[in-house]
């Protein structure tokens, strides 16, 4: 499990600091709660906060 020792994550879509609960060494995070996203911008770029989760999230789930 990762260990997150350098302070906040920063989100890799928009820079805004936020906390992974997984990081911090929990078994969860918050984002374990919402729906997938099956178009992540670049999957190796890191975590997004949950802003820009919920925002592309609500977008997959639109049909389009």
């Amino acid at each position: 499990m990762p260990e997150n020792t350098e302070g906040p994550t920063r989100c890799s879509r928009c820079d805004a600091p936020f906390i992974c609960e997984y990081a911090e060494g929990k078994s969860r995070c918050w984002c374990f709660d919402l729906p997938p996203v099956a178009d992540l911008p670049d999957p190796d770029a890191g975590c997004l906060c949950r802003a820009c989760l919920t925002e592309l999230a609500s977008a997959t789930d639109k049909p389009g």
